[in-house]
C-alpha cells in the first residue's frame, strides 16, 4: 500500500525524564550565554557609534537579542494548544519536525506569526529568521545580521560581513552548489539582502524557484506545498476519489474538495506561486500517492489463506440448472477476474497471455424474491469493503456521468438489465465492457483523462428470455438459479474466498475461457446452449421464421399444375408488404431495418431497390 503523505504528530504522553530535561539544558544554556552576550556586545557598539545612547543600546540589544535565543527551558506553543520546552524538542527533535508553532521571537506573541521546527530541533522564524540556538554556522544568523545592521548602520560596513557570509555558505551541507550560487549573485546583484522573506522560500521550504525567484509551478513544489502547510492527502484508485483533510477544513462541509482546493490556492498565493498550481494537484496525488484498499484487501487475505476451498463452499450455497462442474468453473474465472481488474497490472500481471479485459458479466438468471443482489453484495460484506460494491446501477454507455457513477467501485451491479439489453443498446454495452481503459472527466480534473478499468461488473434478471440476439454472448456468464441457501452463505468467510481467488491469480489463474482448451470447450458448449435457451425473441423473429418457412416449403413441394420440372413464379415483395400481410401495418424503419437484417442472416438478401424476389404465392 502506497504511504499517506501525513505530517508528523505530537505524542500526546511523551514525557521527558526532568534529569534528561536538565541535561538538555545543561548542554544547550553555555553555547547559548556565549552567543547572546557576544551578539549583544556586537550590537550595541553598532548603536552607539550611530548616536544611541548607550542606556537606549543596551535595552535595544537585549530586547532583540534574548528574543532571538531561546533558552531550553522556554515554552513552545504548538498551534493544536500543546507546550513544549525547547529543550525537550532540542533532545528529541524527531518527533517535532515540521510542525508549525507561534513564533516565539515575535514581541506580540498572539499566535499570528507562524515559526517552524527544523530536522535538527532548532525553530526557524519566518519573519524574523530566529534560531532557538544560534552558532556561527548558520545562514540565517549572517543573512539578518546584514539587515538588522542595515537598518542602524552604513550600507558600505554592511557589506564588510559578506565575506563572511560567503564563507558560511559553504559549510551549509542541505544547500547545493546552485543554491549557494544564486544567493551568492543575489548578494551582488543587491549589494545587500534587502528582505530577508526573499530567501526564506529557498532556505526552509524546499522550493524549485525560477530566475525570477518564484516558486515553479511543479509537482515536487506542490508537494512541499502542502507538507508545508499541514495537509494529509490520497487518491484512490477504486473509488477513483481524492481525500485532502486539513484543520481548516470542516467535516461538515458538503462540498470539502472544493473547500480543499480554495484553501490550497490561498496558501499558494502567499508563497508566491503561479495561479496554474492547483492544476498539477490531481495528476500529482493519483501518480503518487495512491491507494488502492481492495488490492491490499486481497494482498492481506492471501498472507492469511488457510487452504480451504472457498469456492466450493460458495458454490455449493447456489442451486443451478446446469452441472455443478460449470456452475463452479464459471464463479472462479468471474471472481479472479475481479482481482485482477482491481490490480490491473499491465506487463506484470502474473497470468501469461492476459489481456486487460475484465469484459464478463456474471449474470444470475432466477425467479424474483431469490435475493440475488443479497449474494453479490455479500462478496465484499466485511471489513468495510461493501463501500466498494454498488447495487442496482443505471448504465448508459453513451452517457459519461452513469460511467463514472458505475466506474468507481470494485464490484458493480447493473440494474434495469432487461432495457439495458434493448437492441439498440446492446452494441454499445458489449464495446464498453470489452474497455481496458475509461476515458471521463472527472470532478477535479481539467481535462477527460484514462482511467484503468478496475470494475468487474455482474447483473440479474427475472426473465427467462433476455438476450437480444446471438453475437457477442460470450461475456454473459449465465448461472440459471434456482435457490440460495443463505444459511451456508452466512457461514462463508469471504475474506479466506479472496484469499484462495488472490493466491490462484498470483500463480497464473486465466479468467477467460479458451476454445482451444479441452476443459474449457466443454465449459463453452454448456454456457452456449445457456445463451440459445435465453435468446430474446420478438414479433420480427416469428415473421422471419413463418416467412422462411413459407419460403422452404414452396421451393420443397412446388405447385403439381406446374409440373415437378417448373420453378414457381417469382415476384417481388418489399419488407413493409411482407410485414403488412403478417400484421404489422405501419412498420416502422426500426421494425424495417431489423426485419431485413434478420433475413439476410437466414440468407434472403433484400436488393438494392429495396425489394425481395420471392415465390408469387407466398403470401397467399
Amino acid at each position: 500500500m502506497n504511504s499517506i503523505s501525513y505530517m508528523p504528530k505530537l505524542v500526546s504522553d511523551f514525557e521527558l525524564s526532568n534529569k534528561l530535561i536538565e541535561e538538555a539544558k545543561l548542554k544547550a544554556k553555555p553555547e547559548s550565554e556565549r552567543i547572546k552576550k557576544s551578539q549583544k556586545q556586537e550590537l550595541i557598539t553598532i548603536l552607539v557609534k550611530n548616536g544611541i545612547s548607550k542606556k537606549e543600546a543596551i535595552k535595544m540589544a537585549s530586547d532583540r537579542i534574548d528574543k532571538l535565543s531561546l533558552d531550553p527551558s522556554f515554552i513552545i506553543k504548538f498551534n493544536d494548544g500543546k507546550e513544549v520546552l525547547v529543550g525537550v524538542i532540542k533532545a528529541c527533535p524527531q518527533l517535532y519536525e515540521g510542525h508549525y508553532v507561534a513564533d516565539p521571537f515575535s514581541i506580540e506573541d498572539d499566535g499570528t506569526q507562524k515559526a517552524i521546527i527544523l530536522p535538527d530541533g532548532n525553530i526557524y522564524s519566518f519573519k524574523h529568521g530566529g534560531y532557538t540556538i544560534r552558532t556561527n554556522t548558520s545562514v540565517a544568523h549572517v543573512i539578518d545580521r546584514i539587515n538588522k545592521i542595515q537598518n542602524v548602520y552604513s550600507e558600505i560596513e554592511a557589506l564588510g560581513l559578506k565575506d563572511e557570509f560567503e564563507k558560511i555558505l559553504s559549510n551549509i551541507e542541505d544547500l547545493s552548489k546552485k543554491d549557494i550560487r544564486e544567493i551568492k549573485t543575489l548578494l551582488k546583484t543587491k549589494g545587500v539582502i534587502k528582505n530577508l522573506d526573499d530567501l526564506n522560500v529557498k532556505l526552509y521550504s524546499r522550493y524549485e524557484l525560477s530566475s525570477e525567484g518564484r516558486p515553479l509551478s511543479t509537482d515536487k513544489n506542490l508537494e512541499e506545498l502542502l507538507r508545508k502547510y499541514g495537509f494529509e492527502f490520497f487518491y484512490d484508485e477504486i473509488a477513483k476519489e481524492l481525500t485532502i483533510t486539513h484543520p481548516e477544513i470542516s467535516k461538515s462541509t458538503d462540498n470539502d474538495l472544493g473547500v480543499a482546493y480554495s484553501i490550497i490556492q490561498s496558501y499558494a498565493e502567499r508563497d508566491n506561486f503561479k495561479k496554474d498550481i492547483i492544476e498539477h494537484l490531481g495528476p500529482l496525488l493519483m501518480n503518487k500517492f495512491a491507494i488502492n484498499p481492495l488490492k491490499d484487501m486481497v494482498e492481506d487475505a492471501i498472507s492469511k489463506y488457510d487452504g480451504q476451498d472457498y469456492i466450493k463452499k460458495l458454490v455449493d450455497c447456489l442451486e443451478l440448472n446446469s452441472t455443478y462442474q460449470y456452475k463452479y468453473v464459471i464463479v472462479m474465472l468471474w471472481l479472479i477476474q475481479c482481482v485482477a481488474s482491481w490490480f490491473h497490472e499491465n506487463e506484470k500481471c502474473p497470468v501469461k497471455g492476459a489481456y486487460m479485459k475484465f469484459e464478463q458479466v456474471l449474470l444470475i438468471q432466477g425467479m424474483q424474491g431469490l435475493s440475488k443482489t443479497k449474494l453479490f453484495s455479500k462478496l465484499l460484506d466485511f471489513n468495510g469493503m461493501n463501500k466498494y460494491f454498488k447495487a442496482g446501477a443505471k448504465l448508459n454507455p453513451s452517457d459519461k456521468d452513469t460511467i463514472i457513477q458505475s466506474n468507481g467501485y470494485g464490484i458493480v451491479e447493473l440494474g434495469e438489465i432487461d432495457a439495458t439489453f434493448r437492441k439498440s443498446d446492446i452494441a454499445e454495452l458489449k464495446a464498453f465492457l470489452s474497455n481496458t481503459y475509461d476515458q471521463v472527466r472527472l470532478p477535479y480534473d481539467r481535462t477527460a483523462s484514462k482511467y484503468k478499468r478496475r470494475t468487474s461488473f455482474c447483473a440479474s434478471v427475472n426473465e427467462t428470455s433476455f438476450l437480444v440476439d446471438m453475437t457477442g454472448n460470450r461475456r454473459f456468464l449465465i448461472l440459471p438459479l434456482l435457490a440460495i441457501n443463505f444459511i451456508k452463505v452466512e457461514e462463508i468467510d469471504f475474506f479466506q474466498l479472496w484469499g484462495q481467488i488472490g493466491t490462484m491469480y498470483k500463480n497464473g489463474a486465466k479468467w477467460w475461457l479458451d476454445r482451444d482448451n479441452i476443459d474449457d470447450k466443454v465449459i463453452l458448449n454448456e454456457l452456449e446452449q445457456l445463451h440459445n435457451a435465453h435468446i430474446k425473441t420478438t414479433m420480427i423473429d416469428d415473421i422471419v421464421y413463418e416467412v422462411v418457412t413459407k419460403i422452404e416449403e414452396r421451393r420443397s413441394h412446388p405447385n403439381p399444375s406446374l409440373g415437378n420440372h417448373m420453378q414457381p413464379i417469382q415476384t417481388s415483395f418489399s419488407p413493409t408488404k411482407i410485414l403488412q400481410y403478417f400484421g404489422i401495418q405501419k412498420p416502422n424503419r426500426s421494425e424495417i431495418a431489423e426485419f431485413k437484417e434478420k433475413m439476410s442472416k437466414a440468407g434472403y438478401e433484400f436488393n438494392k431497390a429495396n425489394s425481395l424476389r420471392l415465390p408469387s404465392n407466398l403470401l397467399n
